[in-house]
């Protein structure tokens, strides 16, 4: 098989290494532009992501891939960590597929399951699609990863539950409040974990946002966004009993809200039930404060329970993705393997032979026996002298191999020549 893939991940390389080869996407537009120029790979594809940067190549040509692949990554970096087997990988042939197939389904992520590598594989191949170097192999691949990737999905529960600490935040507060649109939740710090659990919330249909932060500009610009209220920072107890969430993740060296003033706040209210999920480390509000009536306080660690146990459930599921990997490495084998001309001329024959023993005993009754001896030596010379032509002219391609290839393919989807062979 022609590809070949070249790469570094979380698994091989630590983040100080990874973080000097990450492309963006300007560079990734003008890397496919070089590679398209140079000619030595037919096709190619460049993911990269904070926890992968990874070459998807195809040549049909007699040279050197590999290291053309490598030499160009790490003169384009301005590394050797490519051409350092310390660091990268190879894989060849059928061991790219099953790769790529893990990679979209998010088996081979530092986080079992995400989704969001699904993503960054389809603006990848959008990319190469763009610069024009894609055809055949990478279309096909690239097509049958997705798919492989949307039926683990299906099948299994590889993606189930929040597996970081913004998300199960936000499944707590679901399983409290089953309809969010009715609540209100205050926002306590702008931080990058608090923008990310203010942006789920906002996703789950949060019924108002206020937000709050030291630095006021920065909880309006989350509020702009999200379509809250920004108030200011030394107003917080007066905000804790007009809502039903608080999620605070600041980053105080100590508490926030004490006992005293929760207890002072609480009470100015209905004394309706308030659940406060403090994420911060250190924590924004003292555990005393679980003492008071109606106030129901999760620190990080009770979300970090609530990880644990959706991280445990997806590796679960792990071998019943695998299964369904290989699976549908199998049959992307056996397409490969059709673009074959001769097994492509015999399966072709084969269905029309189908064909016209099929038609043939439909109407037996109709004709003498030997009229059927003739009948029956006519339509084999007749479906002979049908296929003369278009097998003469299989056993002829010389073409760009690529629309060898192509035209193979083509003849294999009309007359459904590899589903029957699956099929058999």
């Amino acid at each position: 098989m022609d590809f070949i893939l070249i790469g570094m991940n979380h698994n091989t390389a630590p983040v100080e290494v990874r973080e000097k080869v990450v492309f963006s996407e300007p560079q990734v537009k003008e890397a496919l532009k070089t590679i398209k120029k140079d000619g030595i790979l037919s096709e190619g594809m460049i993911v990269s992501t904070c926890n992968r940067t990874e070459f998807y190549g195809v040549s049909i040509k007699n040279n050197d891939p590999e290291k053309y692949i490598r030499l160009f990554l790490d003169k384009f970096k301005g590394v050797n960590w490519f051409s350092n087997s310390e660091y990268s990988y190879i894989l060849k042939g059928e061991d790219v597929v099953r790769h790529l197939f893990k990679v979209t389904t998010g088996l081979d992520s530092m986080i079992v399951g995400e989704t969001q590598i699904f993503g960054q594989i389809k603006t990848a191949y959008s990319l190469s699609c763009k610069f024009k170097i894609n055809n055949i192999f990478l279309n096909k691949l690239l097509h049958w990863s997705f798919r492989v990737g949307k039926r683990v999905r299906s099948e299994t529960r590889i993606g189930i539950g929040a597996v970081s600490v913004s998300l199960a935040a936000i499944e707590l507060a679901q399983k409290i409040f089953k309809d969010l649109s009715q609540r209100k939740a205050f926002l306590i710090g702008a931080g990058e974990t608090g923008k990310l659990s203010a942006k789920h919330l906002k996703e789950k249909g949060m019924g108002k946002f206020f937000i709050t932060n030291r630095t006021f500009s920065k909880a309006e610009s989350i509020a702009s966004k999200l379509g809250g209220e920004a108030v200011p920072f030394d107003i917080i107890g007066e905000i804790l009993p007009l809502v039903d969430i608080v999620i605070s993740a600041t980053g105080s060296s100590g508490y926030i809200v004490d006992y005293e003033m929760m207890k002072k706040y609480m009470h100015t209210g209905d004394n309706k039930p308030v659940f406060i999920i403090d994420i911060a480390v250190p924590r924004d509000f003292s555990p005393k404060i679980r003492e008071i009536e109606n106030v129901f306080l999760h620190d990080i660690d009770d979300l970090n329970v609530i990880v644990d146990k959706n991280i445990t459930k997806r590796k679960a599921e792990i071998p019943k993705a695998e299964r369904i990997v290989e699976d549908e490495v199998k049959n992307f084998i056996e397409w490969y393997k059709s673009l074959e001309v001769t097994p492509v001329i015999k399966m072709l024959r084969e269905k029309f032979e189908i064909i016209r023993k099929s038609e043939f005993e439909q109407h037996r009754k109709k004709f003498s026996k030997e009229d059927w001896e003739q009948l029956d030596l006519f339509t084999k010379h007749f479906i002979n002298r049908l296929l003369h032509y278009p097998i003469s002219k299989m056993k002829t391609f010389n073409e760009d191999p690529y629309i060898n290839l192509q035209m193979i393919d083509a003849i294999n989807e009309i007359f459904e020549l590899h589903k029957k062979k699956k099929e058999k």
